[in-house]
């Protein structure tokens, strides 16, 4: 069997032990060894399919932490509060021939606990299976999700812009968390967020494909870090900072992005960065001095066309050397090569002067199978139908680009 349909074979297998263990957690008639050992046989079956999907062999075991050693061997970033399920080993063979404690401690295990643990780890595991590096071979190729950065709807609320997004049809939408500009995730009050943000995506078919924090703050990216863990949003992008071709500015400042990378991994999210116009990294040669300089796993680059055209550069052509370590797009086009990028308007993908038909075919040629999101900035006093065609008009661009070249479905 394939990886890729071994790992998805397992996936659904988990699913129906999730499916018991979810309908007997209130049940008081059902013992802790026999709930258990349908939560073991889930994270087990869950951590054999985020090893498979990732081609990596592993052992007939039901050591939990033996095969969660593994993926994280392997460069997934299994976030450390999920260590925790990891007790649950010997729910999968001990309890069948003798009664067990309910837990290593002698108390009775925390079904809601271990539900929602179960729930991250899933997620973790479906991510796993659709990031660009998961599959290789002669595996079905994965298509490129197209989302919209929400800042495009920023005069307007977070359902609004989810309704209008989907509506133009796209897969996802990037949830702008930028600090004095759009904040349709306030990472002073995420809590209080989640659970509503996340109902609006569903309701609307939407997946959270990334957030948009911009500023490098580790007070502020920590608490991304958080709400991307809990919500489900794979990506944190922020800005460089810095100024250009200042040495000083370029190391401390990723310095402090290889610190953040590190403390993105035990959340299970990736944090991607992007060269931006007079920041410390600019260009495809700063850019290419930050790869060399920071290897941590939850590190990755943000790249943006537009700012790679205003540095003087063929986008196309900048994209190939830093593919391999890209785990994000923002795409617009613009008009001239800056500073800035232009009116809203003529940020709508097909209206400016990069050939971003050249772009999409580096994607698609290099296998990149991660989000695209359109990031337009400006259009915070554009009324709704102004935002919602600029969002449709670079959907159908984009997307007749990726159909051509293969990279989404026809």
């Amino acid at each position: 069997m394939r990886q890729r349909e071994q790992a998805a074979a397992l996936l659904e297998m988990a699913a129906q032990d999730l499916y018991l263990a979810d309908a007997h957690a209130c049940d008081a008639g059902l013992g802790d060894e026999l709930w258990g050992f349908h939560a073991q046989q889930a994270a087990e079956k869950l951590l054999k399919a985020m090893l498979s999907a990732k081609a990596v062999q592993y052992p007939l075991t039901h050591r939990l932490v033996r095969l969660a050693d593994l993926a994280r061997g392997a460069g997934i970033a299994i976030p450390e509060r999920l260590d925790a399920l990891w007790d649950l080993t010997p729910y999968a063979a001990e309890s069948r021939y003798m009664p067990l404690p309910p837990s290593p401690d002698g108390s009775p295990l925390d079904r809601a606990a271990v539900l929602k643990m179960l729930g991250q780890l899933r997620e973790l595991v479906e991510r796993t299976a659709s990031c660009p590096q998961a599959m290789s071979g002669n595996q079905e190729k994965r298509m490129i999700k197209l989302g919209v950065n929400s800042v495009l709807f920023g005069g307007f609320d977070f359902a609004t812009a989810a309704k209008h997004i989907a509506l133009a049809g796209y897969d996802g939408v990037e949830i702008s968390a930028i600090k004095g500009m759009c904040e349709h995730l306030n990472l002073e009050h995420w809590q209080s967020q989640a659970k509503e943000l996340k109902q609006i995506a569903a309701d609307n078919k939407l997946e959270f494909l990334s957030m948009e924090e911009a500023a490098l703050d580790e007070e502020r990216l920590l608490k991304a870090f958080a709400a991307g863990a809990e919500i489900g949003i794979p990506v944190v992008n922020i800005g460089p900072g810095g100024k250009s071709n200042v040495e000083e500015d370029f190391v401390r400042q990723t310095d402090l992005i290889a610190k953040m990378a590190e403390k993105a991994q035990p959340f299970g999210v990736t944090l991607c960065v992007k060269a931006h116009v007079g920041a410390s990294i600019f260009n495809t040669p700063s850019t290419l001095r930050v790869l060399e300089k920071i290897k941590a796993p939850a590190f990755g680059i943000d790249m943006d066309p537009s700012h790679i055209y205003r540095a003087n550069e063929d986008p196309a052509q900048a994209l190939r050397p830093v593919l391999s370590r890209t785990r994000h797009i923002h795409i617009r086009d613009c008009l001239g090569r800056g500073p800035t990028p232009g009116t809203p308007q003529n940020q709508a993908c097909g209206r400016g002067d990069i050939d971003l038909h050249a772009y999409c075919k580096v994607m698609a040629e290099g296998g990149y199978s991660g989000p695209v999101c359109l990031e337009v900035i400006g259009a915070g006093k554009l009324s709704l139908a102004e935002v919602s065609i600029i969002a449709a008009e670079s959907y159908g661009y984009l997307n007749a680009c990726l159909r051509q070249l293969g990279a989404r479905k026809k």
